[in-house]
């Protein structure tokens, strides 16, 4: 598993920084509402799963535990559940929130990408994901699967993140599908908030 040199570079800024403390991000591993295991449900742009709300064009696929498609096991990486951006159209959504925030501080925004290659399902080898900041593009993050171009039986999940200073006592975050369209899958899960000290 690799990811994208912008990932890596977004990693590198963080671990230069001064520790952090918590911040609040409602529902970062999108265990609301919880659904049955074994089973997926799709939410449609405008629907909402939690505090996100689906932006963007098609749906996302809300996956529950426990669920797999024949021989590929798709598990969360945090918690029990996780959302696939391409969803069932597989075409460019996403997913925002609003939450509160002081101006002038920092933020970390850590999350996880995760890929499923596929070709009989036709889920790409690689998933991407654009963030956004109150509308800002912060980069592109690309988890690649596996090297040898074989099938995975489970996903790839690789871990990426950014800092942003806030300027609003809200800010809105949007994580946009960067794949393709009709690949079908561009897993997103584990977004975890930190703030550094007093601006």
């Amino acid at each position: 598993m690799k990811l994208s040199r912008l990932a890596l570079a977004a990693g590198a800024v963080i671990c230069m920084t001064l520790p952090a403390a918590a911040a609040k991000l409602p529902d970062g591993s999108f265990e609301d509402p919880q659904i049955d295991a074994g089973t997926a449900q799709v939410v449609n742009v405008g629907g909402t799963i939690g505090p996100w709300t689906v932006i963007g064009q098609g749906d996302v696929v809300l996956i529950g535990a426990n669920y797999s498609i024949g021989d590929l096991s798709l598990q969360a990486k945090n918690g029990a559940q996780f959302v696939n951006l391409a969803g069932d159209q597989h075409l460019q959504a996403g997913l925002a929130q609003t939450f509160k925030t002081i101006p002038g501080k920092q933020y970390i925004l850590w999350f996880r990408i995760g890929t499923a290659f596929s070709r009989e399902l036709g889920f790409g080898p690689n998933s991407t994901v654009t963030p956004t900041v109150d509308g800002v593009p912060q980069g592109i993050f690309t988890v690649m699967g596996h090297p040898n171009g074989k099938d995975q039986t489970e996903i790839v999940w690789g871990r990426a993140g950014f800092v942003f200073t806030a300027t609003n006592a809200q800010t809105t975050i949007a994580f946009m599908n960067g794949d393709a369209p009709g690949d079908g899958f561009c897993g997103l899960d584990g977004l975890h908030l930190r703030s550094f000290g007093e601006p």
